[in-house]
């Protein structure tokens, strides 16, 4: 399969207009290697002055496409964190609160609240997994052109540019660390789960309990293994 397609499947869905756009780089490395095209194909292992402004015209598209990337996955990493900020205060909130009040009717409305932040945790939980998914598959995307790159001209320069001076940038969103988020996460859902009420009726397993320990989170937490590269065209 295309990684193209792959980049639609690999990533996140939803926030699919993000993606890097591969094909049209794709499209136009091809349209500047190929004969009978209007650009001069470069010879590979030959210096060619129409290769070096194309890569150099490359160069700077693939960086607008780094920077753009960057922007998305800092904004959602800080749109989390503050997400899990809310809900810790508020958690921590309703906790104090429902030791002061014993009733039956507030024992019933703990539940709900419970439930309720249940939901929310677990929606901030997926959207973590999401962000270390969604960056994989664009890490993948960049190396996979550049790699195309390389073999339809010869050149490596490019790649070795872009590697040195974008993508081994520590300040590069193919280096952030998602941990803090994934530790944070994790801390609020002990933190629930230890205040979990006690059920005064008979209630839907599926609607009250936490799934506190989850074996596909902690596969998950650190991020996905390497991808081995297939061949694609």
């Amino acid at each position: 399969m295309k990684y193209g397609q792959r980049l639609e499947r690999e990533s996140v869905p939803e926030w699919s207009l993000h993606n890097l756009d591969y094909n049209s780089l794709k499209h136009e490395i091809k349209n500047h290697t190929t004969r009978d095209q209007a650009t001069a194909m470069a010879i590979p292992g030959q210096q060619d002055t129409t290769l070096r402004k194309f890569e150099d015209s490359l160069y700077k598209e693939l960086c607008r496409q780094h920077d753009r990337l960057d922007l998305f996955v800092a904004s959602k990493a800080d749109e989390i964190s503050r997400h899990l900020d809310h809900l810790s205060k508020n958690i921590h909130r309703w906790i104090s609160k429902s030791q002061d009040q014993l009733s039956v009717d507030t024992s019933l409305k703990s539940q709900r609240r419970f439930a309720n932040y249940k939901r929310e945790l677990g929606r901030c939980g997926r959207d973590v997994q999401s962000l270390s998914r969604f960056a994989t598959a664009q890490v993948v995307g960049f190396r996979k052109i550049i790699k195309k790159y390389r073999k339809w001209t010869g050149s490596t320069t490019l790649g070795s540019r872009f590697s040195e001076n974008v993508l081994s940038d520590p300040k590069s969103f193919t280096r952030r660390n998602l941990t803090a988020l994934h530790t944070r996460y994790d801390e609020i859902s002990f933190t629930l789960h230890s205040s979990a009420p006690i059920i005064s009726e008979p209630s839907s397993p599926e609607s009250i309990q936490l799934p506190f320990s989850d074996p596909a989170w902690s596969r998950r937490r650190n991020g996905p293994p390497p991808m081995a590269e297939q061949a694609e065209y």
